[in-house]
């Protein structure tokens, strides 16, 4: 999938199914199969929740058209509900106003396309010192999408390119500096180069950032619409926002927390904010962790309190294990098949007569959805190595995956070598 591998979600999707409608499960499907990152941490949390007790999704009030994600109940003997909405924030619009994935990639193909021995870098400005100390917004000195190849890849740009290709073993710089765009480009060979920019995901304000407009969008359209007197929450999930990772680059900076608490504080209706990422482990050895930071509103009660603590502590037995990052996942959605799940790919172990190969991989060869050259290397020089001790192979065992991963691992055994295959040869013998 993206974030869950793919055989985690159907898992769940058939757990959903006693408690979700036939529609419901059908809306879920469509999206899921779209790699929608907010319906696929619906179908996790909802699952999560229904553990715990009841869980009604989209229930129906009384005078309101409104649809809410999750209605929950309380099973124990401290009966309680609370109504919320779950939603991911992400960079999205942030970084359409700044296009810098398109700058990046326009590079890339640019080194690519010519097959450059250097690389490109280059540095950005931003707001001015007096727009920062007045805590405005960041824009970066770069057009917009749509203005790029006029602005940026223009003439001058493409004398650029001619001049490097005549001297690419030579380091050469770009400055384009017009109207509101500062954007330096290097070209450079041989040398250390790092591109600057200004730390435009920042948050600088409590108001008029990305958690702040996705928390008052819920509230305003969505939770304040209906009739319910009990507990409102809002669940907020990462589909790729940098400041959930509450940290400032500055010290006139502000963090996802002081947001979420100045929103909880100016909208007392709302009784928590409940918060969910996804944290990289340090090696690939270890697995992904789900981060949960609960955030209390003025009628957060003892009933709530009891329940997130022990929702808090028992995370890793209600979660399932994470595959990746909310970016790797959108990153891995942007360039794979659609509707296909992380494969083992290249990976494996090899001893002297045994080899660990990702099973998907080589049915994608048997099946001729890869060509023998995409075959990756190390598995081709492994088996060429076996046939050319005139070896065959002895026995195959397949060997499920640990956490539902999207992929099994085929075991290759080789025997000695057989005369089917290899020159005769004296039989050891103690005579």
């Amino acid at each position: 999938m993206a974030i869950f591998s793919r055989r985690t979600i159907q898992r769940l999707i058939n757990e959903n199914a006693l408690f979700l409608n036939k529609e419901q499960l059908e809306n879920f499907i469509k999206k899921l199969n779209k790699g929608d990152l907010n319906f696929e941490w619906e179908i996790v949390l909802l699952n999560v929740f229904s553990k715990l007790g009841k869980v009604t999704y989209e229930p129906i009030f009384e005078n309101s058209e409104k649809k809410i994600d999750i209605l929950f109940s309380s099973e124990n003997k401290d009966r309680f509900e609370f109504l919320a909405e779950i939603t991911t924030v992400s960079d999205y619009f942030v970084e359409r106003e700044n296009p810098l994935g398109y700058l990046e990639d326009k590079l890339f193909e640019i080194e690519i396309k010519n097959n450059l021995p250097g690389n490109f870098e280059f540095e950005v400005r931003g707001n001015s010192a007096a727009d920062t100390y007045l805590k405005k917004k960041q824009k970066l000195s770069i057009p917009n999408k749509t203005d790029f190849d006029k602005e940026v890849f223009d003439k001058d740009f493409k004398v650029f390119i001619i001049e490097i290709l005549k001297e690419p073993h030579k380091s050469k710089i770009h400055h384009l500096k017009r109207k509101e765009i500062d954007l330096k480009i290097t070209y450079s060979f041989n040398e250390i180069t790092y591109s600057i920019i200004p730390s435009y995901k920042e948050i600088l304000t409590l108001k008029d950032n990305t958690i702040w407009n996705t928390l008052l969008r819920k509230y305003k359209d969505q939770l304040k619409k209906v009739n319910y007197a009990g507990h409102l929450g809002i669940i907020i999930c990462d589909g790729d926002c940098q400041s959930f990772k509450d940290i400032s680059a500055s010290w006139y900076g502000k963090t996802s927390g002081d947001v979420i608490r100045h929103f909880l504080r100016v909208k007392p209706k709302v009784s928590f904010v409940l918060m969910l990422y996804i944290k990289q482990p340090h090696n690939t050895r270890e697995n992904h962790e789900i981060v949960c930071r609960i955030f209390k509103g003025i009628n957060y009660d003892n009933n709530l309190e009891n329940f997130f603590s022990y929702f808090q502590r028992n995370i890793e037995k209600l979660f399932p294990i994470p595959e990746q990052t909310a970016a790797n996942a959108l990153n891995f959605i942007k360039t794979s098949t659609a509707n296909i799940g992380i494969s083992f790919f290249g990976e494996g172990m090899a001893s002297s007569d045994e080899i660990k190969i990702s099973s998907r991989t080589l049915l994608d060869l048997l099946s001729g959805k890869i060509t023998y050259e995409e075959f990756p290397e190390e598995y081709k020089n492994y088996l060429k190595r076996k046939a050319s001790e005139g070896k065959l192979i002895d026995e195959i065992e397949i060997e499920k995956a640990p956490n539902e991963k999207d992929d099994d691992w085929l075991t290759i055994k080789f025997g000695e070598p057989d005369a089917a295959v290899s020159p005769f040869k004296i039989p050891n013998t103690n005579k």
